[in-house]
């Protein structure tokens, strides 16, 4: 199958969740890999300039704002496909900021990890969670407006989310008599089958007949195109839990609690006991919800207000149980958020020392090169040339400055006739020479010494042209032997 054979598209919303570095805020970095870890790969965190992500990028079994729905089935097949898919701002292809690397799945609402052998037979809604980075080094603003999404305090919280893409060929659609929105509750109608096109023909138009509503089924093959980062918000999903979110909570948990202890006080106005919405102190009003209307009525108004005030303690002990566990929890990530920072700061001066040795380590083999290059070349140069104390300490200067052999050879090669003086073959040569003309000089004056005592010596031989050609006769090559 070719990317052109599938004709149809469809997008999904999701609020994107920051692994936040911890030289932002290392409580909120904390909190996200703790609830993140299984969706994110692994990072090292000399990485600086990577972003870790995750987000639950559907509900599947559950209608989109599209009108589109993925089953079980579909999403079964689909999901790992995601992984090395581009994520991109407004699904602009030109604007690629980061890659997907996992998938995986979480439970509706709640976002618990799941596996797929505690989803595949599911009816009902659940997630699938995707997980990648983003390149601070592409787009760094649009990395940090994600790390700020995750900050309750900021203006920018649960802002970012992500809306991904996929592509296929057929569709089957779904019938949902009502509101509801999962497609457990509705009739799926296969295509090719009698009820299709009059279902298809509805879909197309209005989408509804009165209270029945139709919505498409992607099956077949899907294949997930991509990410795009958008600002516009998502249905159905939660935005990242922090420390300052917790925090948050708490406070306002403590409100309310002090405010009902304050109503309670009168029992004339115990009909306006606040409403109280906080899930973690939902229970104070639960022994009230066992009495019956005719109980209330006969009940002396001493006794209602002691069992008010009695159920208020009870929470409020409850309360501050919880809160100090999970101070305690936030003082142990403390602890080990300090301990991570004191490695990274450990490691980081061992990488200084290294680098700093090999610096060293390099500068001196430099040195030795240097070393080896002059002592070569002198070597070479006094081997060929006799060099006096002054012309060696001169050529051993400029040698020194040389550290690339073809440079060094073009200046011996000018140099050569200038140290022509000190060429230890033509001064041998030269010595050659003058001891054959100082054996021919000996030998001459010999022979005249010799004829002057025989008496065999003309009047003249003295003088200096017969002396010249006694030398020329007395010369090696002009002697005829017989």
């Amino acid at each position: 199958m070719k990317f052109e054979d599938l004709p149809y598209k469809s997008k999904f919303s999701s609020i994107v969740k920051p692994i936040v570095s911890p030289y932002k805020d290392k409580y909120l970095a904390l909190a996200s890999q703790i609830d993140l870890k299984k969706f994110v790969p692994d990072i090292d965190e000399k990485n600086i300039d990577l972003l870790p992500v995750a987000f639950n990028a559907f509900v599947v079994n559950r209608i989109n704002k599209n009108n589109d729905v993925v089953d079980t089935p579909t999403a079964l097949s689909a999901h790992a496909h995601f992984k090395n898919k581009p994520i991109n701002i407004e699904h602009d292809s030109g604007t690629i900021i980061g890659v997907l690397l996992a998938s995986g799945f979480s439970e509706f609402g709640t976002d618990k990890p799941l596996s797929e052998e505690d989803v595949k037979d599911m009816k009902g809604p659940f997630n699938v969670v995707l997980g990648g980075v983003l390149w601070r080094a592409v787009d760094p603003d649009m990395t940090s407006k994600v790390e700020d999404s995750s900050d309750p305090e900021s203006s920018a919280f649960g802002k970012i989310s992500a809306s991904w893409e996929i592509g296929f060929k057929e569709y089957d659609l779904v019938q949902i008599k009502g509101t509801s929105k999962n497609i457990e509750d509705g009739v799926s109608i296969v295509r090719g089958s009698e009820d299709f096109d009059k279902a298809n023909e509805i879909y197309t138009g209005k989408g509804r007949v009165e209270d029945t509503f139709y919505y498409r089924k992607p099956v077949g093959f899907v294949l997930p195109l991509g990410v795009g980062l958008t600002a516009s918000p998502a249905a159905e999903v939660r935005g990242i839990a922090t420390p300052k979110t917790q925090v948050k909570e708490a406070k306002a948990n403590v409100e309310v609690v002090e405010a009902t202890k304050k109503n309670a006080e009168t029992i004339s106005q115990i009909e306006n006991l606040p409403v109280i919405q906080n899930t973690k102190i939902s229970n104070i009003m639960l022994t009230l919800e066992n009495l019956s209307d005719e109980s209330l009525k006969t009940a002396q108004a001493s006794a209602v207000r002691e069992l008010v005030t009695a159920e208020i303690k009870k929470a409020s002990e409850k309360f501050e149980s919880d809160k100090n566990k999970a101070q305690e929890a936030l003082d142990l990530a403390k602890t080990q958020a300090t301990d991570t920072e004191k490695k990274f700061a450990a490691a980081t001066e061992e990488l200084k020392k290294v680098q700093a040795e090999l610096q060293k380590l390099t500068e001196e083999k430099q040195k030795a090169e240097k070393v080896e290059f002059y002592n070569k070349n002198m070597a070479s140069i006094e081997s060929k040339y006799d060099l006096s104390d002054e012309a060696r300490k001169v050529v051993a200067t400029q040698v020194k400055g040389f550290a690339d052999e073809a440079a060094f050879n073009t200046w011996l090669t000018d140099m050569a006739v200038f140290l022509k003086a000190y060429d230890r073959q033509i001064k041998q040569d030269a010595t050659q020479t003058a001891a054959a003309t100082t054996t021919t000089t000996q030998v001459i004056d010999s022979v005249v010494d010799n004829a002057k005592k025989d008496g065999t010596l003309p009047p003249n031989a003295a003088h200096a042209s017969s002396k010249e050609k006694w030398a020329s006769a007395l010369k090696l090559e002009n002697l005829i032997i017989k």
